[in-house]
């Protein structure tokens, strides 16, 4: 049978078909290979100018770091060799600053660590480390050697004190307490600063007590004055000693009693000392020393109501503790001062 195509049979014309069929699909397949491979190289191109794009932008901003960095490096350097300038030129006021406002003898540093250190050991094992007290120079001309040897004496039978003697010349009271609380800072110390005015004729006595749990800068505390006039120590030398070391004394049993009381429950001893102590106990009752008598009277009245306040908080034993210190204190008072509340 013949399809009308002279020697072509019915397979010869699926071939031929086929074949047509082949060659148009392998054309369209060739068009989108070129259509891709022109995408690809399209695409490669512009990744191939973002790349350089991004490289360009990079340096660019390397560059301007640099710059940046070159220019701050530069101010820097003009600010320390003005700053270097200017120390050069106030050299010589630091030196007397550090010679004449913050006078610590290297020994008497020595001395406080050796302190410091012997205090971290008894507080290691739970004992109570006793008041570290230290009186600064009242006045270049007063023997303050005699007044430390006196004082040391007079506070001994307080107890749980510890008298440092401080014999290097006489300095500021802020310069001073500033360098002993770096030394001595987490050491219950008491530092008595007394401040002659030549203008007033008095001597103005404050004081700064710190702890381990104290501030890293403890506040120094004005108490009270004394009358003064450093032109009559050659004639009156014993008598103005004299009232620096009460004041002294006085000062460091008012601090001793408050810091042992409120810390470590222990009961007052100052009032025993001045009641066996004339001269003390006729100082406190003498009309000259009011203001010191005021200072001890509001200190223990003071310490009386911490008590009594803490004892209406606490409960079972430690209510009974409270309520015992409560009466030494009133004790404290009633020993001390009992005239005075008339």
């Amino acid at each position: 049978m013949s399809n009308g195509f002279p020697g072509v049979g019915g397979f010869a014309t699926y071939t031929v078909v086929n074949s047509v069929l082949q060659f148009l699909m392998g054309k369209s397949r060739r068009k989108d290979k070129d259509e891709q491979n022109l995408q690809k190289e399209e695409f490669e191109q512009n990744l191939l100018k973002a790349k350089e794009v991004f490289q360009n932008e990079t340096e660019a901003n390397k560059s301007a770091m640099t710059i940046a960095k070159m220019r701050l490096v530069r101010q820097y350097k003009l600010v320390e060799q003005e700053d270097r300038l200017e120390l050069s030129q106030k050299r010589p006021q630091l030196v007397k600053f550090i010679k004449e406002d913050i006078p610590i003898n290297p020994d008497m540093i020595q001395s406080l660590l050796k302190v410091v250190e012997i205090s971290k050991k008894i507080e290691k094992i739970g004992e109570v480390a006793p008041l570290n007290i230290l009186l600064l120079q009242a006045h270049p001309q007063v023997q303050h050697r005699y007044i430390n040897d006196m004082v040391a004496s007079m506070i001994h039978p307080l107890g749980a004190v510890q008298y440092l003697p401080w014999t290097y010349k006489t300095a500021t009271g802020n310069s001073m307490l500033l360098n002993l609380n770096v030394i001595m800072r987490d050491i219950p110390t008491l530092v008595i600063s007394p401040r002659y005015i030549e203008y007033d004729k008095k001597l103005y006595f404050s004081a700064a007590l710190w702890d381990s749990n104290a501030d890293k800068h403890p506040y120094i505390r004005p108490l009270f004055s004394v009358d003064f006039d450093h032109e009559q120590l050659g004639i009156r030398n014993e008598e103005l000693c004299n009232k620096i070391i009460f004041a002294a004394t006085v000062i460091s049993g008012c601090a001793r009693d408050s810091f042992m009381l409120m810390n470590y429950g222990l009961p007052p001893t100052f009032p025993k000392l001045v009641e066996h102590n004339s001269w003390l106990k006729n100082g406190l009752t003498s009309g000259e020393c009011k203001e010191i008598t005021q200072f001890v009277f509001n200190e223990y009245r003071s310490n009386m109501t911490n008590l009594l306040i803490q004892a209406g908080k606490a409960e079972g034993d430690g209510k009974k503790d409270i309520e015992y210190l409560v009466k030494e204190a009133q004790k404290a008072l009633s020993t001390l001062f009992l005239p005075q509340e008339k």
